[in-house]
């Protein structure tokens, strides 16, 4: 529908409501009104594939500066003086998810 097209309002009773059946005839509309202006925000841009990753990575990067938020290390110091995963994020300032992502890319590399 075009934004300069015309609204057509009817106007049914209960009755009409609980018998109306899609595309069934109504008749004349009760009343034709201007369609209203809507802007739609272009303040927060779709992005999808590829371009979001790298969105995404420029994020973090600019968010840490290019290093890491915790190193293993640091990590296991803090487990050794009895602090949990949970509170370890939120030291750091990540979430559980993201320490556990460490984790794994820690796990790899000693694979490797």
């Amino acid at each position: 529908m075009s934004i300069h097209s015309d609204v057509k309002i009817w106007v049914l009773t209960p009755e009409q409501m609980a018998a109306y059946k899609p595309g069934m005839d109504l008749g004349e509309p009760h009343r034709i009104e201007k369609a209203k202006y809507m802007q739609i925000s272009t303040f927060i841009p779709i992005s999808s594939g590829e371009e979001h990753r790298e969105r995404v990575r420029r994020g973090h990067k600019n968010r840490t500066r290019g290093r890491k938020a915790i190193t293993e290390q640091q990590y296991k110091e803090l487990r050794r003086n009895g602090l949990a995963d949970h509170e370890i994020a939120d030291k750091f300032g990540i979430k559980p998810r993201t320490l556990r992502l460490y984790q794994n890319m820690w796990k790899k590399q000693k694979a490797k």
